[in-house]
């Protein structure tokens, strides 16, 4: 019983740690738009949280790791921001239907 009591205030004391430096580092949230275009057949990007970062690629997952790779770059570079962020993507898919006859 001892043993597992160590553990929870251990637990308990590293968790209020984790609190406190989470609440010093400000964490910029992005969210990103990924949208597929059936006609063209490729998965693009937008966000207004990343300017001049715009992607495209025919599969969804590169697009995502390579969109990874790129963000910290664009947001020193356009936002003047180096440090911690958060993506978050969002999926559209596009479809164009013609006129029925």
């Amino acid at each position: 019983m001892t043993g597992n009591s160590h553990f929870i205030v251990i637990y308990f004391r590293l968790s209020k740690i984790d609190d406190f430096v989470k609440g010093l580092v400000s964490v910029k949230r992005c969210t990103v738009n990924v949208i597929w275009d059936a006609e063209a057949e490729i998965w693009y990007t937008q966000s207004d949280d990343i300017p001049g970062l715009v992607l495209e690629s025919h599969y969804f997952e590169l697009l995502l790791s390579e969109y990874k790779n790129e963000a910290a770059y664009m947001l020193e570079a356009n936002c003047n921001y180096k440090g911690p962020f958060e993506l978050s993507f969002e999926t559209k898919r596009i479809e164009y239907v013609e006129e029925a006859s």
